[in-house]
């Protein structure tokens, strides 16, 4: 039992909802169970290996934090997730733009619980998550 995940709902421990942002070559992975996984995908340079370049996703962030989890019902499934771009007042172009938007991720759960996040890239390129 993760989580403080009732043993009730493990028979929903499958991942069934996916979602991706292309532009912050995010993948979030999400089980009714109530957990979100945050891949990046990831590419080695063409020398790494013989056959070519090397293609992979890496593990980032599971979601909601531990913290967070004492302010959901464990009891509740996860019903669905959104992802959108945040607003900005600045008209935003992909190709003039030196760094990708910020996005928010909606976790909602069967007890109407939301949980949002805030996802963006540093400029190292590592995942930035409020």
């Amino acid at each position: 039992m993760q989580f403080g995940i009732d043993p009730h709902i493990e028979v929903y421990n499958r991942l069934n909802m996916l979602i991706k942002i292309p532009e912050l070559s995010l993948v979030a992975a999400a089980s009714q169970m109530g957990l979100v996984a945050l891949f990046t995908l990831t590419k080695l340079d063409g020398g790494f290996s013989k056959h070519g370049p090397v293609v992979f996703c890496r593990l980032d962030a599971i979601l909601p934090f531990e913290e967070h989890t004492v302010l959901l019902n464990p009891r509740q499934p996860l019903l669905g997730i959104a992802v959108s771009p945040l607003p900005s007042s600045e008209r935003w172009d992909a190709r003039k733009s030196l760094r990708p938007r910020r996005w928010r991720l909606i976790l909602t759960y069967f007890d109407s619980s939301v949980v949002s996040y805030e996802l963006s890239r540093k400029e190292n390129d590592e995942l930035l998550i409020i």
